[in-house]
């Protein structure tokens, strides 16, 4: 492991929260595998594509995020790894006006993300698989969570 691949998969690690919270969801291709699963607790996307498709449904019916990560731990070789990071991620609801107790919920997503990596030769470090773990029961919210974004997928 050496010092230049640890800031680039930590860059990449960070990218992620940018591209997801500015929805530019077409450069999640610089951040996964064209191979890559991620499972955030909804169901498994498998490859780029789905990928792409699975956070855009995810997150059509919210209005903003912001994804912060921290306590990040890197184990890397040559060509692969593992990571850690836990994600605090706030999600924010669109309000109409008047809106008031039965309001769409802001809401927190608490979760540990345990990234397999790979180093491909033309691009670099990608997630080849991602696994979140919700950290407590649940997210923390107050309002209606949308039933896309429910444990049960609604």
């Amino acid at each position: 492991m050496n010092c230049t691949d640890l800031h680039e998969v930590t860059d990449l690690l960070y990218l992620y929260s940018e591209c997801v919270d500015t929805r530019r969801f077409d450069r999640l291709g610089e951040i996964f595998a064209t191979d890559a699963e991620v499972d955030l607790g909804y169901g498994a996307w498998q490859s780029i594509d789905t990928i792409i498709a699975g956070y855009q449904r995810l997150l059509a019916p919210v209005a903003g995020t912001a994804h912060s990560l921290s306590n990040v731990r890197l184990q890397l070789d040559a060509g692969s790894g593992r990571s850690t990071a836990y994600v605090h991620a706030w999600h924010w609801m669109p309000r109409e006006a008047g809106e008031a107790v039965d309001q769409p919920a802001d809401f927190l997503f608490v979760a540990l993300y345990r990234d397999d990596l790979v180093k491909l030769d033309d691009v670099g470090w990608r997630i080849r698989r991602r696994r979140a773990r919700r950290v407590g029961p649940t997210a923390l919210a107050a309002g209606a969570v949308p039933a896309s974004m429910s444990p049960n997928g609604g």
